[in-house]
């Protein structure tokens, strides 16, 4: 299914750059075109031989199978264009969001030696461990819905 795809995706990416240039080289009816944002008329013949610096998007209309994402998210994740939380969420790793937890708690352990080097007190780093150690809210609960406000006013 992968190959018919992808064959899919190159027939229709193909075309479009044919259509681009038969319009480029035969349009006589004005059309809006997005140009670096700003929406600007645009005539194909009026720009006839002239070089442009297009992109044909193929494959935004084709549904992706979870193995695409997959290989989206890794190469996302090569470039740090997402976090190791959101790599682990699309690879729908075993126990993620255990994994995410324990590297935070690695995390406060780094910084939590950074202040104690750096002159804090070993108790009061201990009792600021406890505190932010407590349950916030941590990956497990990215769905959740914030608490109700339970007062009653009187």
């Amino acid at each position: 299914m992968q190959t018919k795809t992808t064959s899919i995706d190159s027939l229709v990416e193909q075309r479009s750059r044919w259509a681009i240039g038969l319009y480029q080289n035969f349009g006589t009816t004005e059309d809006t075109v997005s140009v670096n944002g700003t929406t600007e008329v645009f005539q194909g013949i009026a720009f006839a031989g002239r070089k442009y610096g297009y992109v044909v998007e193929a494959g935004s209309t084709t549904p992706r199978t979870n193995l695409q994402i997959q290989e989206m998210a890794m190469g996302l994740a090569e470039k740090n264009f997402i976090d190791r939380r959101a790599l682990l969420e699309v690879l729908n790793f075993p126990n993620w969001k255990e994994i995410v937890e324990r590297l935070g708690e690695n995390q406060l352990d780094q910084a939590l030696n950074i202040l104690v080097q750096a002159g804090m007190p070993i108790e009061m780093a201990q009792q600021l461990k406890i505190t932010l150690a407590q349950t916030q809210g941590g990956p497990g609960d990215a769905t959740q819905q914030p608490p109700q406000n339970t007062q009653q006013g009187g």
